[in-house]
């Protein structure tokens, strides 16, 4: 897995999340980064899985392309009962559908860059500060390329 691009995006007006776009989903969008993030993000907000709920701080998405299925693996950060020690809830989507019996995490790169988001909220005082930076993934030599802020 090689991700092309990193993307800090609002998906609700409570809600916003970073997308790591692996290089083979974008190229099922011919390269166009917009419509790449578009497609995360209707599937998340078509998700009838209550992401958009309140019940979420922050959401980090890994979309990635397999022969010709597109594929999102979210993980949300809850409001647990530990402020430093957050529940991290997990969804997979394949076409845009939601797979409840799926029983993978995500592949071994994607918690290498699960870890290093978890790294960064630590060591940030709040989640504003959280969302303003990204981590360090430059010594796993998986990308990204590009990071931008929609």
């Amino acid at each position: 897995m090689r991700i092309s691009a990193l993307v800090l995006k609002e998906i609700s007006p409570s809600l916003c999340g970073r997308i790591y776009i692996e290089s083979e989903f974008n190229n099922k969008f011919a390269g166009d980064l917009f419509g790449a993030v578009k497609y995360v993000e209707d599937t998340v907000n078509n998700s009838d899985q209550h992401i958009n709920s309140g019940s979420y701080q922050f959401l980090v998405g890994i979309a990635w392309a397999e022969n010709f299925a597109k594929n999102l693996d979210l993980l949300g950060w809850g409001r647990g009962p530990w402020e430093d020690n957050l529940d991290i809830h997990k969804w997979t989507f394949r076409e845009g559908i939601y797979q409840k019996d799926d029983p993978y995490l995500t592949c071994e790169n994607g918690v290498l860059i699960m870890s290093r988001e978890i790294e960064l909220r630590r060591r940030c005082a709040n989640i504003n500060q959280f969302v303003n930076f990204f981590p360090c993934l430059k010594d796993l030599k998986i990308g990204p390329d590009l990071a931008v802020k929609y």
